[in-house]
């Protein structure tokens, strides 16, 4: 019995694993780059760039102007997902404004981030006001059983039509395994009980 309980607690408790994304394996690449539709991947999440009205949007790492994180270009958004599509929370992540800059001319004003619900449903949190350098952003317990994330850049009043761009790093997310991983746990946890009580016979 004490064994079950072993075996049911470690195996519950490699569910979820908790990662921080730091694209650190990236920054020593030169200018890892990516246009519309193709992805950056990193510690098994996969970021895509999105069309900025009409622009072509880009990401990178790799660049001074990207800070040591992900950088996003002419004001395009970026969708995050699982590489292998499980679900997975999403606690908190760094942001800043790009390369540094305080001007209104290439910076965001705030970025809102989106979380896509497993089983449909969304959920929302706006940074606030982008600082200079980077800053913590802690999101809401709702942003959890997330199918995607997407970060969507606001711009200043001022701003030109694509000059609205950031840089986010340290993203804390937890992945939760899918329902084939639950089906196989609770077999492993029924033959252990079947076993146990062969051996009592």
């Amino acid at each position: 019995m004490k064994l079950l309980v072993l075996v049911t607690t470690l195996l519950f408790a490699s569910i979820s694993q908790a990662t921080l994304i730091t694209f650190d394996e990236k920054v020593s690449v030169e200018n890892v780059f990516t246009n519309d539709g193709q992805s950056i991947d990193s510690a098994g999440f996969s970021f895509f760039s999105g069309m900025a009205e009409g622009n072509s949007g880009f990401i990178e790492v790799g660049l001074p102007r990207s800070l040591g994180g992900l950088f996003n270009a002419n004001g395009s958004n970026i969708t995050m997902r699982a590489t292998d599509n499980s679900t997975f929370d999403l606690s908190s992540f760094d942001i800043s404004r790009r390369d540094g800059d305080i001007s209104y001319g290439r910076s965001a004003s705030d970025v809102v981030v989106i979380g896509n619900l497993l089983g449909g449903g969304t959920v929302e949190f706006r940074t606030g006001a982008l600082q200079i350098n980077f800053a913590a952003s802690l999101l809401p317990s709702t942003f959890k059983n997330l199918t995607s994330v997407i970060f969507n850049p606001e711009k200043f009043d001022n701003a030109g039509d694509f000059d609205y761009e950031f840089v986010i790093d340290n993203i804390n997310t937890t992945s939760v395994s899918t329902p084939a991983t639950f089906a196989l746990i609770l077999c492993g946890i029924v033959a252990i009980r079947v076993g146990a009580k062969r051996r009592k016979v």
